[in-house]
């Protein structure tokens, strides 16, 4: 498989799902590098950091300061929203039941004031 083309390699990549992206780039350092620039655009080309947790700032700013993984990066968000506004979905196989947890967090509160 090594022996491959890198377009080859980059175009087998970019068919993976994300668990087996971070396993390929694991594997070895051409198969990293064919990766690379799928996985910045798929995770690393917007990034959002939840400010009051000293790890993920860390991890920010480990990121930034790569010389391969910081030119990735376009825009970093800084939020007090500790789910970095991510969304879940509600029941699978559902489209449109999307929510922020953030939601839940503030219909408990609504509910303990009353």
């Amino acid at each position: 498989m090594l022996a491959l083309p890198m377009g080859m390699l980059q175009h087998i990549v970019s068919c993976t799902d994300y668990i087996d992206s971070i396993s390929l780039r694991l594997t070895c350092k051409k198969l990293e590098t064919a990766s690379s620039n799928a996985f910045a655009a798929a995770y690393l080309h917007e990034l959002t950091c939840f400010v009051m947790d000293r790890g993920r700032i860390e991890r920010a700013l480990n990121i930034t300061s790569s010389d391969r993984l910081g030119c990735k990066v376009r825009t970093l968000t800084l939020t007090f929203d500790v789910y970095e506004g991510r969304t879940f979905q509600l029941a699978p196989g559902r489209p449109g039941t999307y929510y922020t947890p953030y939601e839940d967090l503030r219909r408990v509160a609504v509910k303990e004031q009353i």
